[in-house]
Order: C-alpha cells, then structure tokens, then sequence
C-alpha cells in the first residue's frame, strides 16, 4: 500500500513509499516515466489500492521502472 508520495507537480513523482503486507517500508526513487502520474499514485494512496512496482537496486537504492495496478 502506498503511504508517502513526493512529486514535482500533480504529473512526475520524484519519490513514492509503499508497506508491504508484511509490513516492510519500501521507499522508490522515479528518475523516468513509470506509467502512472504523481497523482494516480496518490488515488492508490487514498483507496488503499494495491499495485504491482517493477524495480531495481542500484546504489542509490530501489528505482521505479514501472508501476500497474495489482490484479
């Protein structure tokens, strides 16, 4: 579930965090386009809708490659 958004503009997330069902903090870095707006992420927030991030760890940590909504 999503719990923190930071954004730019309602359009470009900078960074988003999500907790995981077993209550893991997950914290995301977008550097691109990732499918879903700064403020769809934020509805996900709102709703407790779940969604499926495609990522990967480099030094920084974890980067959004994608991000759809979970089945």
């Amino acid at each position: 579930m999503v719990v923190d958004v930071e954004a730019t503009s309602l359009v470009e997330a900078s960074a988003f965090t999500l907790v995981t069902a077993s209550k893991a903090r997950l914290v995301f870095t977008v550097k691109e386009d990732i499918g879903f707006s700064a403020s769809h992420l934020r509805e996900h927030m709102l709703a407790g809708e779940r969604m499926k991030v495609i990522y990967i760890k480099d030094a920084a940590g974890l980067r959004a490659l994608r991000v759809e909504d979970a089945p």
